[in-house]
């Protein structure tokens, strides 16, 4: 019996995780949803496994205890057990741009806040990065070899968030890798949110080096405070003759896209900068 308890508790735990997530009342329920992947982790598979989880621990539960009652709580659980199920095949394949809050749908996270909202266009503007159609034509016709969900960290120091979507001074997105430079795209949220496209193009001719960081570093190797509110995981820098670009990437592909970006360098080794 204790196990079935557990098992309930459980499921209704993550049922009740996405539906703080879903009603976004504060920017760290918002926060757990900064690109596609928490979307569908949050809107999908986390309420679908949790009604799956509680529904077959109140079957199993109801069988135990109260084998009468048996038939009465399938009724009740069976539809949505069902619909969780729905769920979570919709997580692992596709889940409907509809489907979801509406203060995701409507992209109303707040907006950037004003400071941060002229600090990234002025990075974003300096010499060496190219706009969205620049960097379009850039790769034009390109292959990538390697593309990873990815967040640029604009900011390695700052506590703020730009907006309540985003994790503190990064811009969520993908990273694109290609024989002839990188490519970051700014997510859907971000780019509502911020009011803009959000893409940076650099050139394989500009990179210098790219190196794996420790987790919460700057481009200089240092890890700022922090360790709750940042990410856990290895950083990538790219090393540019007009600047330096730091990224999170999820899990520990941090080294292994460093040795493709090196790997593409001309001559194929690091140049020194």
């Amino acid at each position: 019996m204790f196990a079935e308890l557990v098992i309930v508790v459980s499921g209704a735990l993550l049922v009740l995780t996405a539906g703080w997530v879903w009603r976004g009342r504060s920017p760290r329920a918002r926060g757990w949803v900064r690109d596609a992947s928490g979307r569908r982790l949050l809107f999908a598979l986390v309420p679908g496994l949790g009604l799956l989880i509680f529904g077959g621990g109140a079957l199993s539960l109801a069988q135990r205890v109260a084998p009468g009652l048996f038939g009465l709580v399938t009724a009740v659980v069976g539809l949505p057990m069902l619909f969780g199920a729905a769920l979570v095949v919709a997580g692992m394949v596709h889940v409907p741009t509809w489907w979801g809050p509406r203060w995701y749908r409507s992209g109303k996270s707040g907006g950037a806040t004003g400071i941060r909202a002229k600090v990234l266009p002025a990075i974003l503007d300096r010499a060496g990065v190219r706009d969205a159609g620049e960097s379009a034509r850039m790769v034009e016709g390109v292959a990538p070899i390697g593309s990873w969900s990815a967040a640029w960290v604009y900011d390695p120091d700052t506590d703020e968030r730009a907006h309540e979507l985003s994790a503190r001074g990064a811009v969520a997105g993908r990273l694109f890798v290609y024989r002839v430079g990188i490519v970051f795209v700014a997510s859907a949220v971000e780019k509502k949110a911020w009011g803009r496209d959000i893409v940076l193009g650099i050139d394989i001719a500009d990179i210098t080096d790219a190196r794996k960081l420790p987790p919460r570093a700057g481009a200089d190797g240092h890890p700022r405070k922090g360790v709750l509110h940042r990410s856990l995981y290895p950083r990538l820098g790219i090393y540019t003759r007009h600047g330096d670009y730091v990224f999170d990437l999820a899990g520990s592909r941090a080294r292994r896209v460093a040795e493709l970006v090196r790997s593409a360098l001309p001559g194929n080794g690091v140049r020194q900068h």
